[in-house]
């Protein structure tokens, strides 16, 4: 929660990042280029790299000389945050991310319904502009250096809740704390493909299964929501003589979790939440269990095998359920 003064500069420089944002779009803070003339239009494509680079007007530039260096700096933090936000937002489904400048108001519907609005990663002729701030910064003598550490704690001077201790096993994890409020930003944390890794045995290596789960949390059509899904999940009805490959505890979504408690839930409750999920939103018929369930080799590498049979259960033969070692490092970190 921000205070009364942080408010202020979180709003002053958003309104101008926001502002900024619409005017580059708009051309209203760039010089106007000479047109070449005398070209055919089949010739235009031919000549894209040679393009100039758009250059900022000077009465842009005189209003970007005359705010002080601290207001610059909240802008510098708040257009970081945008972006930041939006790109961790994109990474639901992979760990790769790509240039984008957030679209303000996108960003703000998507973490008021707690989902990833796709608008959020529309291209925005930032990056000019954000250059230009910092020369002007350079210009006063604030070196780079300097300049970094001056601007994350531009707006945020006094967080609040820097001391704040995990629900669950009580570590201090401050603002890494995740509930239902922020739990949007489980998308980047924990990419969906990194999440299928936190399934028994060796469900995250049933190719068919990882791509109906991939696509469900992808769906456009029917989309659904991290908070809903923490929600769904928190609140699922588990059936122990079914799914008790963990110990059951209580989950909360009134409380607050860090990320290693967070993958603690999803290795108790992501096997049965999915299967739920496949019966109802998807309507998948009910399949013979597998005796293997899922620690059944064959579905690893016989799709048909890993189609005709659930996976999605106790193994009733072979060895008892445990982490694939190939995995283990990576999601226990």
């Amino acid at each position: 929660m921000l205070s009364q003064e942080e408010t202020l500069r979180f709003d002053r420089a958003m309104y101008r990042y926001w502002l900024w944002l619409e005017m580059s779009d708009q051309g209203t803070i760039w010089k106007e280029t000479a047109k070449s003339t005398g070209s055919d239009d089949e010739d235009d494509d031919d000549n894209d790299d040679d393009e100039p680079e758009p250059v900022l007007c000077d009465s842009f530039l005189r209003l970007l000389s005359s705010l002080p260096s601290v207001e610059l700096c909240e802008i510098l933090d708040v257009g970081a945050f945008a972006e930041d936000t939006s790109l961790w937002s994109g990474k639901r489904s992979t760990a790769v991310s790509f240039v984008a400048n957030a679209d303000p108001a996108a960003l703000a519907i998507s973490l008021e319904n707690g989902g990833f609005d796709a608008e959020t990663m529309v291209y925005r002729n930032w990056e000019p502009v954000r250059r230009c701030i910092k020369d002007v910064l350079q210009s006063r003598q604030v070196e780079f250096d300097e300049l970094d550490d001056k601007t994350p704690s531009a707006i945020v001077t006094a967080p609040v809740g820097a001391e704040d201790k995990c629900s669950r096993c009580e570590s201090v994890s401050g603002l890494s704390l995740l509930g239902v409020n922020n739990i949007i930003l489980l998308s980047g944390l924990l990419p969906v493909h990194e999440r299928t890794w936190l399934l028994p045995g060796v469900l995250h290596r049933n190719r068919e299964e990882r791509k109906l789960i991939i696509a469900h949390f992808l769906d456009t059509q029917n989309p659904i929501s991290e908070k809903d899904i923490y929600r769904e999940m928190i609140e699922l009805d588990i059936t122990p003589a079914v799914f008790d490959t963990y110990p059951e505890e209580h989950w909360s979504t009134d409380e607050w979790y860090c990320l290693a408690c967070i993958k603690d839930l999803y290795r108790q409750r992501f096997l049965p939440w999915w299967r739920k999920t496949k019966e109802s939103a998807h309507g998948a018929t009910a399949q013979e269990d597998c005796w293997y369930g899922y620690n059944c080799r064959t579905m690893t590498h016989k799709n048909a095998h890993a189609l005709k049979l659930n996976h999605l259960c106790k193994p009733t033969r072979g060895d008892e359920t445990r982490l694939d070692p190939a995995v283990a490092n990576v999601v226990l970190m």
